[in-house]
Order: C-alpha cells, then structure tokens, then sequence
C-alpha cells in the first residue's frame, strides 16, 4: 500500500483544492475570482525549477509503483468516499 504520508507529499493541493470545491459548491462561476485563482497558481507554479519537477514525478510513479503493487493480490479497490454530498436524511420520501 502506498504511504499516506508519500500521497500527502506528492499531491498537496488535493486536500486544497477539495476545500475550495466544497466552499463555492453553492456560489456561481465568477470570471474575476477564477482569475486571481489562476493567477495564484501560475504565480505558485513559475516558483517551481526543473528539479521541483523531477521530484514530483518520481514521487508520483513511487505512488503508482506502490499502488499498483496493491493489485498484484486484489481485484478491486472499495473507498468510503463519493463524488458529490450524500442527499440530505428524508429526500428520497
């Protein structure tokens, strides 16, 4: 199984970007702050060198290595997570 810690490093801005997802899920697209949005990580990407990125992809093909290495004695993997917010308790009555 892959280290949570390892996912942890490689992929920051998940748990970021999941935040922000589940804050604006009732808010309209907005072009100025989908701006200043890509503006931030455009700004937060030209921080980062070659060597930056080199580390990341060995890091994500580390996970993939080890996450793989998973199927070698599983047929499938069941999380308790979903795509969207469970409906509220009563809407289906």
């Amino acid at each position: 199984m892959p280290s949570c810690a390892l996912i942890r490093q490689t992929f920051p801005s998940n748990r970021a970007n999941s935040n922000v997802r589940q804050r604006n899920r009732n808010r309209r697209p907005s072009i100025g702050r989908d701006a200043r949005i890509f503006k931030l990580d455009l700004e937060q990407g030209r921080k980062l060198s070659a060597l930056d990125l080199m580390s990341a992809l060995k890091k994500v093909n580390a996970v993939s290595r080890s996450f793989a290495a998973f199927f070698e004695n599983h047929d499938i993997w069941l999380t308790p997570t979903m795509g969207a917010l469970p409906p509220l308790l009563g809407y289906l009555d």
